[in-house]
């Protein structure tokens, strides 16, 4: 059932793409903070649901066009194609977020092996292109909806989409299980390398005891932020993921900092070894959480507003970030 949703999903990017000529972008309309997902809804028999989330996305400017900020049953209910049935925290329901009840989802879009801080729109090395709203201003740049011609190293050679747990909750709570939980590690500090992140786990499949641990891993599909919908070729499946989860956001003190920064946030499953990764071409494959990932113990490729290590070329991520990355130019990866 997860490979079957998976495969579906990835269909449906292709016929979103032979309709809008485009692939599904993030983070258009006004203020709306949108996913991929809500594009795709058309494709997957939600169209009901469609309408009425790009009537709310496009009606007012602000926050109160956001899907974060709103109340309407689009944003809300069980999607089954988005419910991989080996994860128990998404089969026990929706989430709430401040009260309001949303949508989860195990399976995300792929953010390559390049990671940036929350809503920037110039990560070269995933096909899921940032569109900034108008509202935003200038200073967060320019961005489009990216085609398949982007994909330089091959629809066949590149993953698109993978699963990840949810986890219950509004992003808060202490929740020391990394199938679901985000470590308090924030990845654009001094020298937190993709190394230290991986260094947080302990025995069991748990965080280690000196470190700060909490929920929101996939809670609501209709939103942009990282930690909901995306996920990096950086660390290996199933290992710890990490961002800033303290402090407040003014927006959304419900959510507080966490997925706000630069963020480690690979694919995680309770499939045994492993996950399910979609392919550019629909093709299903299961990877190892033993593939080779190259140098953790360095920056991967990544993108600011300051500064930009270079986002082209080869990955530093081994055979896991040639994987994952559009437009590497490795060599051929044998899957």
């Amino acid at each position: 059932q997860c490979t079957n949703n998976l495969k579906q999903l990835v269909l449906a990017i292709h016929n979103y793409h032979d309709t809008n000529s485009n692939l599904p972008g993030k983070g258009y309309g006004h203020n709306a903070n949108v996913s991929p997902f809500i594009g795709l809804l058309p494709f997957i028999e939600q169209n009901t649901r469609f309408a009425e989330c790009n009537e709310t996305i496009n009606q007012n400017t602000g926050d109160a066009a956001d899907p974060m900020m709103n109340d309407r049953e689009c944003w809300q209910g069980l999607l089954s194609f988005l419910m991989c049935p080996s994860d128990p925290n998404t089969r026990n329901g929706m989430t709430a977020v401040s009260g309001r009840m949303y949508t989860p989802t195990n399976y995300v879009f792929s953010e390559g092996d390049c990671y940036m801080p929350y809503g920037r729109p110039n990560n070269l090395r995933s096909p899921f292109g940032m569109i900034p709203s108008p509202s935003w201003g200038s200073s967060w740049g320019g961005g489009s909806a990216n085609t398949f011609a982007v994909v330089t190293d091959g629809l066949s050679n590149t993953i698109f989409m993978s699963e990840r747990c949810s986890s219950p909750g509004t992003g808060l709570e202490d929740y020391p299980l990394i199938q679901g939980g985000i470590a308090n590690v924030n990845p654009g500090a001094g020298t937190n390398y993709p190394q230290v992140c991986l260094n947080t786990r302990a025995a069991g499949g748990t965080y280690k005891s000196t470190v700060t641990a909490v929920n929101g891993s996939g809670t609501f599909f209709g939103h942009y932020n990282e930690i909901y919908t995306a996920f990096h070729v950086i660390l290996p499946p199933n290992a710890p993921s990490c961002s800033v989860t303290t402090g407040t956001n003014g927006s959304y003190p419900e959510l507080g900092n966490v997925g706000r920064s630069y963020n480690y946030l690979p694919p995680t499953s309770f499939h045994p070894g492993g996950v399910i990764v979609g392919l550019g071409d629909g093709s299903i494959r299961f990877i190892s959480e033993t593939i080779f990932t190259g140098n953790l113990g360095r920056f991967p490729k990544y993108y600011s507003s300051a500064t930009s290590q270079d986002i082209s070329g080869e990955t530093y991520n081994g055979v896991w970030g040639a994987m994952g990355s559009m437009n590497g130019g490795e060599a051929a990866v044998s899957f």
